[in-house]
């Protein structure tokens, strides 16, 4: 007859090797800084590509007025200038949302890591 498989002990951890605690605090913080955001990227880029569909279709209006091949050549040049600028301009936007958000995760980890100053023992003072 086959033996009966050991039900495993389950003791719990003792309170030093607690290590979830601080790790699960910095997460939720991070994971709502990381939210925000998203938000943030996901409105702005919205907005962008509002401006930029607006200036494509005005490129075309544009084009439809030219009668010249240097008014066409004209309208090309001031479209293409004006779109490095807009990209340009969203590329350093979306840079510093990116940076904000590896600052702000940077900032909920230190605090979640380091202990509350007032829980902190007093410093003692060298004889």
């Amino acid at each position: 007859m086959r033996a009966k498989a050991r039900e495993a002990e389950t003791l719990p951890l003792p309170t030093g090797m607690n290590w979830w605690a601080p790790a699960m605090t910095w997460g939720a913080g991070y994971n709502a800084k990381l939210h925000e955001t998203y938000l943030a990227v996901s409105n702005e880029w919205q907005a962008f590509v509002g401006r930029r569909v607006a200036e494509d279709l005005h490129l075309l209006q544009q084009i439809g007025t030219a009668r010249t091949p240097e008014q066409f050549w004209h309208v090309h040049t001031q479209f293409w200038q004006k779109a490095a600028e807009d990209y340009t301009q969203e590329y350093a936007i979306f840079s510093k949302l990116a940076a904000t958000c590896v600052i702000s995760g940077i900032s909920v980890a230190e605090q979640a890591v380091r202990p509350p100053a007032e829980s902190a023992p007093p410093l003692s003072k060298a004889a």
